[in-house]
């Protein structure tokens, strides 16, 4: 900080002197251009729209065709690089920031139980840290504004991979594999195939043993599948 007194200013460790008589105070209207990019270069809005775009291209990712999410997320992106780049700031911290998006992108499709998103949650907290270098101190993010949109952004990250993983496990029990075990009921039977219901669908079916030949009615169970034909045996 400028620490100005009757002779002059400090400015790094050393007096710099002026003559007030040759000072003139000139005043100039912005404009609402200028008033904007002022705006946009303030160090926590520059962080927070980072923040908001990684958010919204996460889930764009993991929900893709939602639209809105990810146009709002790049634009907030984009006016956060935009900022960064104008901002004095530490390109290690920007690397660890983006770093840990792509570390939440992997959990999806690697199975790390849960490892890389603390490794994630780790590397954005770090680069939040060191995003911004100031040698004069003049930018300064308290350190609730950093904690705060890290621990809103991994919490809104890590619930909606748990509802990824979820759903996934979901659609693999709901799919063909999934009816492996349950009974169906026969419709028709000829030879060693036939048509049973199972969960109000009709399917193909056959024997998988040997001169079964069950009953129109009768239970049977499902124990394997063979493109879209159901082998079936006797519900014991």
């Amino acid at each position: 900080m400028l620490q100005v007194g009757e002779k002059g200013f400090d400015f790094k460790d050393s007096l710099i002197k002026f003559d007030s008589g040759q000072l003139e105070i000139i005043r100039h209207d912005p404009g609402f251009r200028y008033e904007i990019l002022s705006w946009l270069l303030h160090p926590q809005i520059a962080y927070l729209f980072l923040m908001g775009g990684m958010l919204g291209l996460f889930i764009e990712v993991t929900h893709p065709g939602t639209v809105f999410p990810g146009v709002f997320g790049g634009l907030c992106f984009l006016l956060g690089l935009y900022a960064l780049s104008v901002l004095p700031t530490n390109i290690a911290g920007v690397l660890l920031v983006l770093f840990s998006l792509v570390l939440f992108i992997l959990e999806i499709k690697v199975i790390s139980y849960g490892m890389l998103s603390v490794a994630a949650i780790v590397s954005l907290f770090v680069g939040s840290l060191i995003l911004f270098k100031d040698e004069y101190g003049s930018i300064q993010i308290p350190f609730t504004l950093i904690l705060l949109p890290v621990m809103f952004l991994s919490a809104c990250i890590v619930a909606i991979l748990y509802l990824v993983v979820r759903s996934q496990k979901r659609n693999i029990t709901s799919g063909g594999e999934g009816m492996v075990g349950l009974t169906g009921k026969v419709i028709s039977w000829e030879g060693n195939s036939g048509q049973i219901l199972v969960r109000g669908e009709i399917w193909a079916a056959k024997g998988a043993i040997k001169h079964f030949t069950p009953s129109r009615g009768s239970r049977v169970k499902i124990i394997s599948l063979t493109g879209l034909t159901l082998n079936i045996e006797p519900d014991s």
